[in-house]
């Protein structure tokens, strides 16, 4: 028996892409990301389709669950002169731990029951764990123990959710493999698979190991 037994049928997986084109650049203060300027490369051609009349009305529909990307909480405070006015790195892409607030992955799940009403199952579609210093060893080995010890503290949040009542039926790691993140390029590594960018190499880290572990077991 594991100490965060999963429901019976909880879905697991991993997410990742190729492509990542999040939100408008000039909306809400986001800005110009690594990514926008690609696209805008000669030669560089999203499979992006143009909106028609009648879309949104199709589109327009009841929803069957609903997905939440997950990372850490964002806490504001008024009228603090040294506070910066936004917070930069996109999906807090550092490799630093400090800063981290797992329990706001428990929060915002019962938020969404209690405060909106949500009534339809919810998957964690996204929750990573960034590295900028993740180096092979000599054995060709990538230790990420950080990343593990991050993704168990909100697995841990994630299942005091469902006993407390939180409709979650499945949970998508970001990434299944090292890939381009829309505001850092190549400068970080999300996966559980580490790619290696000259060779195109693949090598599964501790952290993918583990998790195979976890679907194994449907719990750690």
């Amino acid at each position: 028996m594991q100490a965060y037994q999963f429901p019976e049928g909880f879905l697991w997986g991993t997410a990742t892409a190729a492509a990542q084109v999040e939100g408008a650049a000039f909306e809400d203060g986001r800005g110009l990301s690594i990514w926008d300027a690609f696209c805008h490369l000669p030669n560089v051609k999203l499979d992006t389709p143009d909106m028609q009349p009648g879309d949104f009305e199709i589109i327009r529909q009841p929803l069957d669950f609903y997905g939440l990307n997950f990372y850490n909480a964002i806490f504001d405070q008024a009228d603090d002169p040294d506070r910066p006015a936004c917070q930069p790195g996109g999906n807090f892409q550092t490799s630093a731990r400090e800063g981290y607030y797992f329990e706001a992955l428990h929060d915002v799940l019962r938020l969404l029951k209690e405060k909106y009403k949500l009534d339809i199952p919810i998957y964690i579609t996204e929750n990573g764990f960034p590295q900028t210093d993740e180096q092979p060893d000599e054995n060709g080995q990538i230790h990420d123990p950080a990343r593990i010890d991050c993704v168990k503290a909100v697995l841990t949040q994630l299942h005091r959710a469902i006993e407390r009542g939180a409709d979650v039926r499945g949970y998508f790691l970001w990434s299944l493999m090292d890939n381009f993140e829309w505001t850092a390029g190549y400068s970080i590594r999300y996966g559980i698979i580490r790619v290696d960018y000259d060779t195109l190499r693949r090598t599964v880290k501790d952290s993918g190991k583990w998790y195979s572990q976890v679907i194994r077991n449907n719990g750690f």
